[in-house]
């Protein structure tokens, strides 16, 4: 319950200028409010709440950024091990394509091409779950430490996600398309 004669704030609206006049206006108003009698317990400007609110938000951004890098990582090894699975089952398919006189490079960009392909259709369905979810997350953090919610998805961030994830699929697919391609036509027919 507050006490008689207490405030929890004021708020001061000064005519945008350098941080110095600013200082200056503050420590000018916490005087007047002084001599009439009005103890300042603290004050505060918009650019100190803005640095100290900047510093805790970036902390949670880095937490944010390094975990989607694991997740990154974690699905850069799941689809190589889906693509070392997908050469392995289809030996047979590569001894014909073999047979019929593919080159070692068509092979290899056959299996490239389908990585592409899945780390593409991972992009597509991550850009439409992450509109909702980032407006989700803006709100709830947002609301939780700042008052209003936050901005929503960045619009670099999509073709930026899809290029990495292009490279890393080309990356977790090109040992599988190695492999495949060194198969040779008896060694694919022989394969069980």
């Amino acid at each position: 319950m507050a006490e008689p004669g207490l405030t929890p704030g004021i708020r001061v609206a000064l005519q945008p200028g350098d941080a110095e006049s600013a200082i200056k206006s503050t420590a000018a108003i916490e005087g007047a409010l002084q001599n009439f009698g009005f103890k300042v317990a603290a004050t505060t400007s918009q650019a100190q709440l803005g640095r100290a609110l900047a510093g805790h938000l970036s902390i949670l951004i880095f937490v944010l950024i390094v975990m989607s890098i694991l997740m990154a990582l974690v699905g850069g090894l799941g689809l190589a091990s889906t693509m070392a699975t997908g050469v392995l089952e289809r030996t047979r398919e590569f001894a014909v394509m073999r047979a019929i006189g593919a080159r070692n490079t068509a092979i290899i960009r056959t299996v490239l091409a389908e990585g592409a392909f899945v780390g593409a259709l991972s992009v597509a369905a991550a850009a439409l779950l992450s509109v909702p979810l980032t407006a989700a997350v803006a709100r709830v953090v947002g609301t939780g430490s700042l008052g209003p919610a936050l901005g929503v998805v960045s619009a670099t961030a999509i073709p930026l996600w899809l290029a990495i994830v292009v490279v890393g699929a080309g990356a977790a697919s090109a040992y599988p398309a190695w492999t495949a391609s060194k198969l040779t036509i008896r060694e694919a027919l022989a394969f069980q």
